[in-house]
């Protein structure tokens, strides 16, 4: 029997029965299920694990709503690191007591933008308890997800929540390095400087300490964003 089968469909709908059941439609209109329908319809009728993972991630920046400009940017530097720093202080007081209009505007990155950035990006400060590269790297060799869990002493489950875990936090970090990238500011992995003294692509400000690195806003979404931060 097949093992198991890997595609991407959309969450439709999730309806409650009177029964106690729970339904759950996924609608597949990709080609993710091209060629695997066969395998699909071997566990018909059988108790199946699935994890639903997403395909692209949001996150959220605080724009200073009187002057529409972040208040925060993700800095990039040539060896493809990047830093989270605090803008200067511009906000306006908007009500003559000290109080500025600050929204949160959400951005999304796709899934394999960030396991890119993660696989070849420089230093990255990665959270959570395993080194999500290793992980990426391990998969790309052909070894399934289970006996990388072995391997690391993990159920599966445990490592690929500590694998979302990874790309929830460093979504905003490989959104600037990707749009670094496409302008072409950021060298290839073996041309990196390993210079202590790095120069930002953009000088606006220096940076923060090390402790804001990971520091990613995860206030509820007011506005969406229709200016990029980077």
């Amino acid at each position: 029997m097949t093992e198991q089968v890997s595609f991407s469909p959309e969450v439709k709908k999730v309806t409650n029965k009177s029964n106690g059941n729970t339904e759950v439609l996924l609608v597949i209109s990709n080609s993710s299920l091209k060629g695997k329908a066969d395998d699909l319809n071997e566990f018909l009728g059988k108790t199946v694990n699935i994890m639903i993972v997403p395909e692209n991630y949001s996150y959220t920046v605080p724009f200073d709503n009187s002057v529409n400009k972040p208040t925060m940017e993700y800095k990039v530097f040539e060896d493809g690191t990047v830093q989270l720093v605090q803008q200067e202080q511009t906000q306006l007081d908007v009500d003559g007591k000290g109080n500025v209009d600050i929204v949160q505007k959400s951005f999304s990155v796709d899934k394999k933008v960030i396991d890119e950035y993660i696989l070849n990006a420089g230093s990255i400060q990665f959270p959570g308890e395993v080194n999500p590269r290793e992980v990426l790297q391990r998969l790309a060799q052909g070894v399934s997800m289970g006996e990388i869990a072995e391997e690391l002493e993990f159920s599966e489950s445990a490592l690929i929540n500590e694998l979302e875990h990874a790309r929830r936090k460093l979504a905003p970090f490989a959104d600037a390095w990707k749009k670094a990238n496409a302008s072409g500011n950021v060298l290839p992995v073996e041309e990196s400087t390993e210079s202590e003294e790095k120069e930002p692509i953009s000088t606006e400000n220096d940076t923060k300490t090390e402790e804001n690195v990971m520091e990613v806003a995860e206030n509820e979404t007011v506005e969406v964003g229709e200016e990029d931060p980077y």
